[in-house]
């Protein structure tokens, strides 16, 4: 079919399609649909459409009237015209559809075409799409036609480029506001305390949870130095030191989680996890940080490592904690030569007392002798409980018998003296601690010298051996009864 458009007005409006095109800055679907209206304008056709690639499909973009039904519509690149003319980067002219093996008939007959002519549109150098003029007619198109739709073609691949980048631009920015939106949804809503700080310590970003937990409001925080909000005063000028040298190291790697201590604007101290990162944004430091109050978390962790170390009834060591601390002095002795004594007590009479007056009068007794031995032990000195009535006291800087005889008489004393009316009293071995023993060995040195002390009566001290030579230490004076 020959165009009726006069050539002198077609090309007029070519010129005049391709200036207002090239100026166009409406949003990517408005772009196409002047352009497919603009073509049907010039050429005649029953309609035209854009479609884009998408992967190994052509997609109808935009159409104009006629054919806008059809907007959405796929088809392969292979075995369809649009997608030889984007592998071939040519013009193609399919003059009847019934009879052109390169279309897709199927979709020809379902969207009433008989003829069309398609270009590629290119976008940096790669085509996009096409540009398609469609006809309900076998030979719909005339050179003309042809002529006119190549002419277009080169206007429109590069205004077409222009706003793909545009709508580009458009989508990036869409997607920066959400993406701004949701960070400030997390920065309302998180549980934890949100900070942030820029490389003069000074405060950028405070949510909502670190004014609940830190206690000042958000315009009160803004543009104060952190330090002097959140930091204990002890610790300020630490913090300062350790902004300014992070600086100074141009970024060294720090630890980025950390528990801190912290305070609130009354002055409450607390402890607080702390996970923190720093970037740099425009050639200056930003730094972030998570933080959340660890202090009853804290305080249940001293809690059962007290429970795990510690006697529950008496409040000393319990025999796992005693053997540790009796393993350090050991290896201490053997490192320095630095000397120590153990005293092993077990109460006389005790199982009557249970038996007679309960177990709630054996345990009160317990505990008094307890007190009594932190009574009478020095600083440095280490008390425990083995279990039942046995005792240990681990006497630092004691080398010799007499010293640590000494000691247990006085113990001797102080056990009569804390349970006066319950009958108690106790039987006390001594044993040297010696580089060449084991804790083990030394334990069980102190136990055997309890027992030849029971085997004495009450109120009696045994020790290790009357001679020690082997580690330099002499036999007590003044208590010949108590030597085994």
């Amino acid at each position: 079919m020959a165009s009726t458009i006069p050539q002198l007005d077609r090309l007029l409006g070519i010129i005049q399609a391709q200036s207002q095109l090239s100026d166009a800055e409406l949003d990517l679907d408005a772009f196409m649909q002047r352009v497919v209206d603009s073509m049907q304008s010039l050429t005649g056709a029953a309609g035209a459409v854009v479609e884009l690639v998408e992967d190994d499909e052509m997609v109808y973009r935009c159409a104009s009237t006629s054919f806008s039904a059809h907007v959405g519509l796929r088809l392969k690149r292979e075995g369809s015209l649009s997608g030889l003319s984007v592998a071939r980067l040519e013009i193609l002219h399919c003059a009847d559809t019934e009879e052109d093996p390169r279309v897709d008939r199927n979709a020809c007959r379902r969207i009433g075409v008989r003829s069309m002519v398609c270009t590629p549109l290119f976008c940096a150098g790669e085509a996009v799409g096409v540009l398609k003029i469609l006809a309900r007619e076998p030979h719909g198109f005339d050179d003309a036609a042809v002529q006119t739709l190549e002419l277009m073609a080169a206007t429109l691949g590069g205004a077409l480029g222009r706003q793909l980048a545009y709508e580009q631009r458009l989508q990036m920015a869409a997607q920066l506001h959400m993406s701004e939106a949701r960070l400030r949804a997390m920065l309302l809503h998180a549980n934890d305390a949100i900070v942030s700080m820029d490389d003069r310590g000074l405060v950028t970003e405070w949510n909502p949870a670190a004014e609940r937990l830190f206690g000042w409001r958000l315009e009160e925080a803004l543009g104060q130095p952190l330090s002097s909000l959140i930091v204990p005063p002890a610790l300020r000028q630490d913090h300062d030191d350790g902004l300014a040298g992070f600086l100074s190291r141009g970024g060294a790697a720090m630890a980025n989680r950390l528990e801190l201590p912290a305070v609130r604007r009354d002055g409450q101290e607390m402890t607080i996890e702390l996970s923190w990162s720093g970037a740099q944004v425009g050639g200056t430091w930003e730094f972030t940080g998570f933080m959340h109050d660890i202090s009853e978390r804290k305080r249940l962790e001293a809690t059962l490592n007290t429970m795990a170390l510690h006697d529950a009834l008496t409040g000393l060591l319990n025999r796992r904690a005693f053997m540790k601390a009796l393993d350090q002095v050991v290896h201490h002795l053997q490192r320095h030569g630095t000397p120590a004594a153990l005293l092993f007590l077990d109460l006389d009479g005790f199982k009557r007392l249970n038996d007679t007056q309960g177990h709630q009068a054996g345990d009160q007794a317990l505990v008094a002798v307890a007190q009594a031995l932190r009574g009478v032990v020095r600083k440095n000195d280490i008390v425990g409980r083995l279990g039942g009535d046995e005792f240990v006291i681990l006497a630092d800087g004691i080398g010799d018998l007499q010293q640590a005889g000494a000691m247990a008489h006085k113990l001797l004393q102080e056990v009569k003296a804390a349970v006066p009316s319950s009958g108690l009293s106790c039987s006390i071995g001594v044993a040297l601690a010696c580089p060449a023993l084991t804790p083990d060995q030394l334990l069980q040195q102190a136990d055997d010298a309890m027992y030849r002390a029971k085997q004495r009566g009450r109120d009696a001290v045994a020790f290790h051996g009357e001679e020690r030579a082997g580690c330099g230490s002499r036999s007590p004076v003044g208590e010949p009864s108590a030597l085994a």
